[in-house]
């Protein structure tokens, strides 16, 4: 395949995880849960100090003589706002066609968003659910890695978790090098035996479309001819600090991800493209075509007013029996799409 890929040892038959990065590598290599959003806000709120300003002494005898200029000044002031604003009128009024398409084209998002969340509720288990006419649309479904650990798929099934996204593997956001999730075999084979459906992810930190392919041929080799009921998704996100792509330009981005996704559809795969507001803002929607989207956003209500298939709405701690630890929940809302 063109790439390392990271190896695992056994001892006393049992096998060891190789330590896959740096420390913090794998304390960050949570797919789909970086957090970024805090981050920029603090960044965001740097504070700047207040400019102290010197207050000159009031001179009485210099303000009385001012005010006749100053009452000149004034009227003349008024004079040309009143015939500044009677002309933007008439070129407002004269190009009112032009201006009401521009309007209406930056407010079409909101005004018609994809989703009336007014149909949002929540089910027997505080789970978000869209419900229409006494109809509920959406399903619940989790995303999982080795992060999870050992997971028992027929209780999570138990829990009406109808499908699941399983981590094939990843590459290191500080060293480059791929490496595979230790449970993703377990995780693929035992939801499908629970029932579920199953769909997986790759975490990506590709900086050229060359990698984006090696990412894909991992995930082609991983999945060793198994189907899949959902999409392999593209998951790259942006960290901070040293990561290797947290620089990686929008074009480039956005070329890795039709490299990633075009290797899985020849391979028979159907792909989505995964992220948070921000990360979704990094690429060329337009390129990216009629790809659907897996959209993160941890709040009751999203606040974005696109279409997208599937929704990561939290990461709650014992949320689902049979799933040890925190494990992130998402809802299918394909069928609710207007």
């Amino acid at each position: 395949m063109g790439a390392k890929v990271a190896r695992h040892s056994r001892q006393d038959g049992q096998r060891r995880r190789r330590n896959r990065a740096i420390d913090d590598d794998r304390d960050t290599q949570r797919a789909g849960h970086l957090r970024r959003e805090d981050r920029h806000a603090r960044r965001r709120r740097a504070a700047s100090e207040a400019t102290r300003r010197t207050v000159p002494e009031y001179d009485v005898d210099a303000e009385l003589a001012r005010r006749p200029l100053m009452g000149t000044i004034v009227a003349l002031g008024v004079l040309l706002a009143v015939a500044l604003m009677a002309f933007g009128l008439l070129v407002t009024c004269s190009k009112g066609t032009e201006l009401g398409s521009e309007a209406a084209e930056t407010t079409t998002i909101t005004e018609n968003p994809a989703f009336d969340w007014e149909n949002l509720t929540a089910d027997i288990h505080g789970f978000p659910s869209y419900v229409v006419d006494g109809r509920v649309l959406s399903r619940l479904g989790v995303d999982v890695s080795d992060h999870n650990e050992q997971i028992d798929w027929e209780t999570v099934a138990d829990q009406g978790v109808t499908f699941a996204f399983v981590r094939l593997g990843y590459r290191g956001m500080s060293d480059g090098e791929l490496y595979y999730d230790d449970y993703y075999a377990a995780n693929l084979d035992g939801a499908r035996a629970a029932g579920l459906e199953v769909g997986a992810y790759f975490f990506s930190q590709a900086i050229t479309t060359e990698e984006a392919v090696q990412e894909a041929e991992l995930a082609i080799s991983l999945l060793d001819g198994r189907s899949l009921e959902l999409p392999v998704v593209f998951d790259h996100e942006a960290p901070e600090g040293s990561s290797r792509a947290a620089d990686i330009s929008g074009e480039d981005l956005t070329a890795a991800a039709l490299a990633f996704c075009e290797r899985m559809e020849a391979a028979g795969y159907q792909t989505m493209i995964y992220g948070n507001q921000y990360d979704l803002t990094r690429f060329d929607m337009a390129q990216l075509g009629d790809r659907p989207l897996w959209y993160a956003e941890y709040v009751w209500q999203p606040t974005a007013t696109y279409a997208f298939s599937y929704w990561q709405f939290a990461a709650a701690d014992g949320a689902i029996a049979g799933i040890p630890g925190e494990v992130d929940l998402d809802i299918d809302l394909r069928a609710a799409l207007n």
